[in-house]
């Protein structure tokens, strides 16, 4: 079978995510495919389903903050999706957890920028994410 992907307005209106559900089929430990199904499945409207997502790169790469994709990445992201849904807590720890890996590795960029978003969602009211 050959893999193939639906973009544009059929994949938003029906949520297909054929390519990165055949790959993950394929192989369940390809972070690559849950990263780039997330993005399918948050333009449809389906952020329960992207924060599950980033949670399996999370599972797939917990240690490799060089992997593809970015665990940083991945923990900044489903923080943010987190915080759109309301929930502060959760996004403080996945945002704490970028700020404790940027550390380790020495990225002052990374790890300001991570003290930032732990801010601004410590700021911020449950109704304005």
């Amino acid at each position: 079978m050959k893999d193939f992907i639906v973009w544009g307005p059929f994949a938003n209106k029906w949520g297909i995510t054929l390519e990165q559900d055949w790959a993950i089929m394929k192989n369940p430990n390809d972070a690559a495919a849950f990263y780039n199904r997330r993005t399918l499945r948050y333009s449809s409207g389906r952020t329960e389903e992207a924060i599950a997502d980033f949670t399996e790169v999370i599972r797939i790469n917990p240690r490799d903050p060089n992997a593809f994709p970015s665990i940083v990445g991945a923990y900044s992201r489903r923080g943010q999706l987190y915080h759109r849904l309301g929930n502060k807590q959760k996004a403080l720890a996945d945002y704490h957890k970028v700020a404790e890996i940027c550390k380790q590795q020495k990225d002052n960029f990374c790890y300001e920028r991570a003290l930032d978003d732990i801010r601004w969602v410590q700021q911020s009211s449950p109704s304005t994410p």
